[in-house]
């Protein structure tokens, strides 16, 4: 899948999962805002998150999320892809739910690509028992 098709296909992923607040935070000078995005099931409310690694956590799971195949064993996560897709859809007055999506999408890629290499790792931990296996089966 070439680049701009994928960054379609996440920018419709977050459009329909993730929601955030209505209105930009108010702060105060001095206070940061609390920076809150949910992540929307389908039928049910949003289970909302002020943790981008939470987040992360919950998007790494979802089966929609595993679909777009950001981080797999063979690539690395595109971090400009995921800020621009965010981009799309978070305009610059909510900078810091922004910087969370972004930072939650970043940590889910880098998960999926850390479970692929423990998948690839353990396929071939397999194949070189079993060939080794083979290798010194007695023979009759």
């Amino acid at each position: 899948m070439d680049k701009s098709a994928l960054q379609q296909q996440l920018v419709k992923f977050i459009d329909e999962r993730l929601v955030w607040p209505v209105s930009p935070a108010l702060q105060m000078p001095g206070q940061s805002a609390l920076v809150r995005v949910g992540l929307q099931h389908p039928g049910g409310d949003p289970v909302w998150f002020s943790d981008a690694q939470a987040l992360g956590n919950a998007l790494a799971a979802e089966v929609g999320f595993q679909a777009l195949r950001l981080g797999t064993w063979l690539n690395t996560p595109d971090g400009d892809l995921i800020a621009s897709a965010t981009g799309q859809l978070l305009p610059p007055q909510y900078r810091p739910e922004y910087q969370f999506v972004v930072d939650a999408l970043q940590f889910a890629a880098s998960k999926q690509r850390t479970a692929g290499w423990q998948r690839a790792l353990g396929v071939g931990v397999i194949a070189t028992a079993f060939g080794l296996a083979i290798r010194f089966w007695p023979s009759e």
